[in-house]
């Protein structure tokens, strides 16, 4: 395939992807790394500035990765001055770190993403072994994971120039106190539903702080993004016949399973409204659904971010939602009252606060709109580019 239409297709692909599950996304995906392979053994064309981007093809970290990778049509960027070449990150990268890299076309910005899973083992050996292959670029660490956690910050610090992350604990000493497994998301369920798991502490040097860029979450998803560009008007306003959509996922590791199960049980024990449980539904109709209910119960998962926040919001559903004032987000759509209705952690007064919003109409259509505005305007008024600019200048 000629280098023009090779070209051509990677973005027909990735768009094509991105609408896939299971076998056939694994299947477009490496269809997606071929295409891309080739391309970066042709090196850059002009004399732009060369960016390099490395990601993991894990759907929750590409959310985060798609901005760059679609930064021509992004309001704010699409005059840098940039050539840009993206492929995925090996899953053995870290394992032959030093075997491959003088493959890797010469850039003056390098945006990698290490493996979601592995994140805090592989981060500390791809990052030193990116810098030796580029010891004059802008380095950029994507953290693709949905919680507020560092792991692995000690072994990159000193590597990087920038450290991109989905959320942040407002108060910066919280990371040196002692938790239970490696966030403060598992430290607070597994003592509140007796789950055993090791204690550690996210320890993050001082120096980290200055490298820091807290950027956005799910909502650059592709399938997410474009939701957000119709005016409010086209969607607020209709009848709404589901009053709570609480589709919960429950199966998981014990203490999110605890958490959950929980959530799933307070929703279910509110008598007298409407609303909508159980899992099994595919995209399309419970996307159809959030556009029928008032409100959406959308729990903490194993991060605080969770795909449904924004999928609520673009739909123009209230998000109900364990409070999020400890965290730093971008852009920042929980403002409590404002653009959602925060509860208990331990969901205490989720009755109390969930029956309110119900009975207030007017209410509910000022906090959806008032969310929905500040996503529209972060997405397609300029923040979301000045965001690519401060990760590929600095």
């Amino acid at each position: 395939m000629r280098s023009g239409l090779r070209r051509a297709a990677r973005p027909l692909l990735r768009a094509a992807a991105d609408r896939l599950h299971g076998p056939r996304y694994l299947r477009a995906r490496r269809a997606i790394s071929r295409l891309e392979a080739h391309d970066l053994g042709s090196g850059y064309r002009g004399t732009r500035r060369r960016v390099l981007v490395l990601y993991d093809p894990n759907a929750i970290a590409l959310s985060q990765v798609h901005p760059f990778l679609d930064w021509r049509r992004i309001a704010g960027a699409g005059d840098l001055d940039i050539e840009l070449k993206a492929a995925e990150l090996p899953a053995h990268f870290a394992a032959h770190a030093a075997s491959g890299l003088k493959a890797l076309p010469d850039a003056d910005t390098v945006i990698f993403q290490p493996d979601l899973v592995r994140l805090g083992d592989t981060a500390p050996i791809v990052a030193p072994a990116l810098r030796d292959r580029y010891p004059d670029a802008r380095l950029v660490l994507l953290d693709g994971t949905p919680h507020s956690g560092f792991l692995g910050v000690e072994g990159v610090v000193d590597a990087i120039d920038a450290y991109v992350k989905k959320s942040s604990l407002a108060d910066r000493a919280a990371y040196a106190r002692p938790v239970l497994g490696d966030t403060v998301l598992t430290d607070y369920f597994a003592r509140r539903h007796d789950c055993p798991l090791p204690e550690a502490t996210m320890a993050v040097p001082d120096r980290f702080w200055a490298k820091l860029i807290v950027g956005p979450a799910f909502i650059t998803d592709r399938r997410i993004m474009p939701l957000f560009a119709r005016p409010f008007a086209e969607i607020g306003g209709q009848p709404r016949t589901i009053d709570l959509n609480a589709r919960i996922a429950k199966r998981g590791a014990p203490w999110y399973a605890a958490m959950r199960s929980d959530a799933d049980e307070r929703a279910g024990a509110l008598e007298g409204i409407a609303i909508a449980r159980g899992q099994g539904l595919k995209l399309k109709a419970f996307m159809a659904e959030l556009r029928q209910s008032k409100c959406t119960f959308s729990p903490f998962g194993y991060g605080e971010l969770c795909w449904r926040d924004y999928e609520a919001m673009a739909m123009g559903s209230v998000v109900i939602k364990q409070g999020m004032d400890g965290f730093v987000t971008a852009p920042d759509l929980f403002d409590r009252d404002e653009t959602y209705v925060p509860v208990a952690w331990d969901l205490s007064d989720f009755e109390e606060r969930t029956r309110a919003v119900l009975a207030d109409e007017d209410r509910r259509q000022a906090i959806a709109a008032r969310a929905y505005g500040r996503a529209r305007d972060y997405l397609f008024g300029g923040g979301l580019g000045a965001y690519l600019r401060q990760v590929v200048q600095g």
